[in-house]
């Protein structure tokens, strides 16, 4: 063995650069079967000493006896390779497709010796292998097997304590890939009470993690104070480095102000991205869609989705991100159809893909399907502030649509008890209607309810519109006709009259004039947008 655990520098932050200089002396100078030794003897600390193209062509540059010699540098190989017939065979399953090989891992914990990590590093670099793969959902069925796997002790265990943070921090990772945002939290939080000196970087990568989840769907508040403490801890030269930057600068495009924000996000280098591009294509979606911005955030995704295809059995945020901000924007056009095609090919286990399809039931009239499912996901939104927010506002706008204002109300403030108070960036995630309730008093809310009870040509759901719906009825309402409205929204005129015909349809209105004056009527539009317009323009519509 090239030098055991046991030694320990002045810093252990120094050994990834050790470990990087003695593999590249060695291989400058021929010696392959010394380079092997010390990546298999420290394979951690290789993995992250070396970018992954540079590990792979040292490990090539071997003869396959070499490789099949040291265990470790095998298993390595195999990785690089795509070969999960090597890694399954050393995890000791027989069966390379399928199966959790879980009770021939725990076999094999009980007859190995003390120190041989063997299996564990297999099974570690076969759920990367299924992540490269795509499949980030499978990977971490792989580390969950992996952690139950291991003895009770195995933290104590000089062989496997690095082993054991390193495995929770991408089981945290995969979860994350996988749209289980709320699980991989709490692997994260585990993480960050880990004692990895000689790898510092993975306890500051699990804090950012943490803080891009907040950031898009969680806490900004909490958000600010994982990056605050990951910046204060020790940095290495390992190649990771800039990964975790990467995530980073996510995390703090989607905490800037408004006019800041964007202008964060192009500065990511977006060739570092990696397996964490789904995360660009959501953070960039949510910055486009607060900045109004919808034409450009649809050009954006088919710019995104050229640059990366999805691989065939993807899962998760993988194989979901595209199909999701898709349905996304439908959903504001107007398009429910097109938003639940889009639907029906991301991640059916995905609490998102629940939540849009809940969206477009709401919005295409299904107030029933859209309440039993948004109350149906309380559990996965639990602890996550803005993705429970939006659920709220859902259930919210279902009762509102069924003219109940009270019931809103109710749900609101449920909501804020949970969370603490609302803030005034809470308020963004509601609509209008919404957002109305909460600036009214208890006695003011029972008033609405009497108001806003169906009366003669009038019904419940008018009280909320889209948002797209809201822009056109507000374009409608200056006067403006269609091809100016279209101009001004970057639409067609097609799209601009089904809008139109869905505003007239909710409002059970036949002409221009009758539309804005029930909505002015039901509180949808103020006095201030309403004027008569600058020249004649169509009344019915054509």
């Amino acid at each position: 063995m090239w030098y055991s655990r046991e030694w320990r520098g002045e810093d252990d932050r120094w050994i990834i650069s050790h470990v990087e200089n003695e593999i590249r002396l060695a291989h400058r100078d021929g010696e392959h079967g010394r380079a092997l030794g010390i990546i298999s003897s420290q394979p951690l600390e290789a993995w992250f000493a070396l970018a992954p193209n540079e590990l792979s062509d040292i490990l090539a540059a071997a003869t396959p006896r070499q490789r099949r010699s040291l265990t470790p540098a095998h298993a390595l190989d195999a990785y690089f390779r795509g070969d999960r017939t090597v890694l399954l065979t050393m995890m000791g399953a027989a069966e390379t497709t399928g199966g959790s090989g879980n009770e021939r891992a725990r076999k094999l914990w009980n007859a190995r010796q003390p120190n041989d990590c063997s299996s564990l590093l297999a099974g570690l670099l076969d759920a990367l292998l299924l992540r490269r793969l795509g499949q980030p959902a499978r990977a971490a069925t792989r580390l969950g097997e992996l952690l139950e796997s291991l003895p009770q002790s195995a933290s104590q265990h000089e062989a496997t304590k690095f082993y054991h943070p390193f495995i929770v921090h991408e089981y945290g990772v995969s979860l994350c890939l996988a749209g289980r945002c709320d699980e991989a939290l709490r692997a994260f939080v585990s993480v960050q009470d880990a004692s990895l000196p000689q790898l510092p970087f993975i306890v500051r990568d699990a804090r950012v993690r943490a803080a891009l989840i907040h950031a898009a769907f969680g806490d900004p508040r909490v958000a600010r104070g994982h990056l605050d403490v990951a910046e204060e801890l020790p940095r290495t030269g390992s190649w990771y480095e800039a990964v975790i930057d990467v995530t980073t600068r996510l995390a703090e495009a989607l905490l800037a102000p408004p006019a800041q924000s964007l202008e964060l996000l192009d500065r990511v280098p977006t060739h570092l991205i990696g397996e964490a591009w789904p995360f660009l294509v959501i953070t960039e979606q949510i910055l486009l869609s607060r900045a109004g911005r919808i034409h450009e955030a649809a050009l954006r995704l088919r710019q995104r989705s050229a640059a990366h295809p999805v691989p065939h059995r993807a899962d998760g945020f993988i194989r979901s991100a595209f199909r999701l901000a898709s349905a996304k924007l439908a959903i504001a056009e107007g398009a429910f159809d097109a938003a639940r095609a889009h639907l029906l090919h991301a991640d059916p286990e995905l609490v998102f893909t629940k939540l849009f399809l809940a969206q477009a039931d709401l919005e295409s009239g299904d107030t029933k399907s859209a309440l039993l499912a948004a109350t149906a996901l309380a559990d996965h939104t639990a602890e996550l502030r803005r993705l429970d927010l939006v659920r709220v506002s859902l259930i919210a706008e279902v009762h509102l649509r069924r003219g109940r204002p009270a019931f809103a109300a109710e749900e609101l403030d449920r909501a804020a008890h949970r969370w603490g108070g609302l803030t005034e960036p809470d308020l963004t995630v509601f609509p209008a209607p919404v957002r109305r309730l909460q600036v009214l008093s208890k006695a003011q809310v029972e008033e609405e309810t009497l108001t806003h009870l169906p009366g003669p040509g009038i019904t419940a759901v008018p009280l909320s519109l889209t948002r797209r719906e809201s822009e056109v009825l507000a374009e409608l309402a200056s006067g403006r006709n269609r091809k100016e409205i279209a101009a001004r929204l970057f639409i067609s005129e097609n799209t601009v009259k089904t809008h139109q015909r869905s505003v007239f349809k909710k409002l059970n209105a036949k002409t221009r004039s009758d539309a804005i004056g029930r909505a002015a009527l039901l509180g949808l539009l103020s006095d201030s947008q309403v004027k008569p317009p600058p020249h004649p323009a169509p009344d019915r519509l054509e």
